[in-house]
């Protein structure tokens, strides 16, 4: 019991990781968040950087969770990466 409690926490970090590894990776188009953060008031030349910093957190924490290396300080840089990003990217919160 212990062994497949043990599988399923690594399968959920890897799973939750993915997410964040295929938006850093820029399998999912950032020019949308550029142009959002753009719309939002970030200046236009902030914005690509970012945008940039964003996906390195995404990456550097994904891959951090999947291998389990400090994943618990890489859940907290995801949260706390993605209060800002979704003030930016949902209208309604504001």
């Amino acid at each position: 019991m212990n062994q497949f409690r043990s599988f399923v926490i690594v399968l959920a970090r890897v799973l939750v990781a993915l997410i964040f590894l295929i938006n850093g990776f820029g399998i999912i188009d950032q020019s949308f968040a550029v142009h959002e953060m753009i719309a939002r008031g970030i200046p236009a030349n902030l914005a690509p950087a970012f945008s940039m910093s964003g996906r390195l957190v995404e990456i550097l924490a994904g891959v951090g969770l999947v291998f389990g290396f400090y994943p618990e300080i890489c859940a907290l840089a995801l949260i706390v990466f993605m209060i800002p990003a979704t003030l930016v990217a949902h209208s309604f919160w504001l």
